[in-house]
């Protein structure tokens, strides 16, 4: 199993409309690649811990994969491509992966 977190950093102001590409893309996402099994954008949630990362305009998207190969097949995808195209005016940088094997 490949897990994939995706760090995309936003503009000011830009999470709602961000979440609003996401709400498009998902659907298709699970429609079509059966492979994928779990894709969820998340967002900041402050406890106050002193250890805590916090970015109010960052989205943390873990997917979960069966095989890198079929990551690598979503990124060509169709529907791949219009997200990117629908949320590029809204990032205030590119967005970033860290990718993950099981170790145990």
């Amino acid at each position: 199993m490949i897990h994939v977190i995706a760090y995309v950093k936003m503009k000011p102001g830009m999470i709602p409309k961000a979440l609003d590409c996401y709400r498009v893309l998902l659907p298709q996402i699970f429609a079509a690649e059966k492979s994928c099994l779990e894709y969820s954008p998340t967002i900041d949630f402050d406890i106050g811990a002193v250890n805590q990362n916090k970015d109010a305009n960052m989205i943390v998207v873990h997917e979960r994969w069966a095989a890198i190969d079929d990551f690598k097949a979503h990124l060509t995808m169709p529907h791949s491509a219009e997200f990117r195209a629908s949320i590029k005016d809204f990032l205030e940088e590119r967005i970033t992966v860290t990718i993950t094997q099981d170790a145990l």
